[in-house]
């Protein structure tokens, strides 16, 4: 099951809070709020980040179909859980920056087999290819690299053994 509801803005009508940065607020057994400046082709804004644990009460854009529903859900969950960011709110210019300036999903974490062999040839997968986790870690780039490196070392430590789905047959040299 997914372990977080994601629902994402890119906003206009925000001031910024300083020092300017990326900010989180998290609501224990409820969830996280990620305010984030970012610049869009037209104009700066602030990407609202809700990430809200299932069935809990941050879990409230259930039924928004549209960018007017999901910006007065945004509204009303900010003025009741994030008053911070509402005390910085100019709610008449509160708008999504554009139609396609909203997004919701829900992420179920996984772990896949990490190769494949196609035509002969070993593929290796590494980061969220291979082990897709709950998105509050925010750790997809880091866990590919970390998984490319530990993947290195283990390509050294056995350069010269067989490879076979199985297992490593060390090779007699």
């Amino acid at each position: 099951m997914p372990q977080r509801k994601c629902s994402v803005g890119y906003f206009k009508g925000i001031k910024p809070n300083p020092p300017l940065g990326v900010c989180v607020t998290i609501l224990p057994e409820a969830g996280e709020m990620f305010e984030i400046p970012a610049f869009t082709e037209h104009v700066p804004v602030t990407i609202l980040f809700i990430m809200a644990i299932p069935n809990r009460e941050l879990d409230v854009f259930k039924t928004v179909k549209n960018k007017g529903s999901f910006t007065q859900k945004m509204i009303d969950t900010i003025k009741q859980y994030f008053p911070d960011i509402y005390n910085r709110m100019e709610e008449q210019n509160f708008l999504i920056c554009d139609d396609k300036g909203f997004l919701q999903t829900a992420i179920t974490p996984v772990i896949r087999k990490p190769y494949i062999v196609i035509k002969g040839k070993l593929i290796v997968g590494c980061g969220d290819s291979v082990f897709l986790n709950d998105p509050i870690t925010g750790q997809g780039c880091n866990l590919a690299s970390y998984c490319a490196e530990q993947l290195y070392e283990t390509l050294i430590q056995y350069k010269d053994a067989n490879w076979n789905p199985i297992g490593i047959e060390q090779s007699s040299m």
